[in-house]
């Protein structure tokens, strides 16, 4: 299918002669066209509310952005899949071609999509996504397994209201919880639990600058701090050896290095019932050999670790 032929029916707008032209441009004689361009008309008109730019729904589908185009698109290939998923696939690599978005037409997604300022978006096969949700450019919701295996669940379950910024990595099968804001550039490899701000690390970094004669070493990096349990804190890096670990909070906390390795440090909290929110606008240092690292906002990770 050219590309030009397609154009032209939205370039003053996307109308529902646009699905029209869609369905019969590949072929589709069995969905309810009705159903989906109402699932597209509440994207639209969540988009209206967010976006300050554009103050209605007409406004909306007059500028025909690509995030508007791939959402409608999306809609679209789900239903096909329903009952012919190589059909819904061309559907699907169309849309990818055309807006620089790739939803693979299985995933499920609620109502409410809005993808802003839209472009290298990718959400996988078997993700889930709900209600109102608000994703940026550049996010990538997919899977850790190298291999790919269709019958299981590789991808995030997403809950409402999330805002996914820029930049962003979910990855795996793992649960966002609702009301969840991820900043610019996370990787998000754990649960996040309701009404949660996932940051991403920021970190100082001190090296030993004396010449020294010695066998060159892994120098200390450490990519994030993520709670586990109760009152286990892991910390992720490597060229980790014979750590030191001081947690600078205002609240007293009773802590132990309960094991590390060199990409590892779990750290034991000896209160079980501590909140863990008292750590995410505090320092965690962590001194190994030479070299320290300074964390600020603990609950995020900026590499990804498979």
């Amino acid at each position: 299918m050219g590309e030009d032929k397609m154009i032209k029916p939205y370039k003053n707008g996307v109308t529902k002669k646009l699905l029209l032209d869609l369905i019969k441009e590949f072929d589709v004689g069995y969905v309810d066209t009705n159903l989906i361009w109402l699932q597209f008309l509440e994207d639209v008109e969540y988009v209206s509310k967010k976006d300050s730019s554009q103050s209605s729904i007409q406004d909306v589908l007059k500028d025909s952005s690509r995030s508007i185009l791939a959402t409608l698109i999306y809609r679209l290939s789900h239903q096909v899949s329903l009952v012919d998923s190589q059909c819904a696939r061309r559907i699907s690599e169309y849309g990818a071609n055309l807006t620089s978005i790739d939803i693979h037409p299985q995933a499920q997604i609620g109502k409410g999509l809005f993808i802003d300022h839209g472009a290298n978006v990718v959400i996988g096969q078997t993700c889930v996504i709900g209600d109102y949700c608000n994703i940026f450019h550049n996010v990538i919701l997919g899977s850790k397994n190298i291999q790919n295996n269709e019958t299981k669940k590789r991808h995030p379950t997403i809950g409402d209201n999330v805002t996914i910024c820029g930049g962003c990595r979910v990855l795996g099968n793992i649960n966002i919880g609702n009301n969840v804001f991820i900043s610019p550039n996370c990787v998000v490899l754990d649960d996040v639990p309701d009404n949660t701000k996932v940051t991403i690390v920021n970190q100082l970094q001190f090296e030993d600058n004396i010449v020294k004669n010695v066998l060159p070493r892994q120098k200390l990096e450490i990519y994030g701090i993520v709670p586990k349990w109760r009152n286990t804190l892991i910390i992720e890096g490597s060229g980790i050896y014979n750590p030191t670990v001081l947690i600078k909070c205002d609240a007293h906390i009773d802590y132990i290095i309960d094991y590390w390795d060199k990409n590892k440090i779990i750290i034991k909290i000896k209160d079980s019932n501590i909140d863990m929110s008292l750590l995410k606008k505090n320092k965690i240092i962590i001194l190994s050999n030479s070299d320290k690292v300074i964390v600020i906002n603990c609950f995020a990770l900026t590499k990804v670790i498979i």
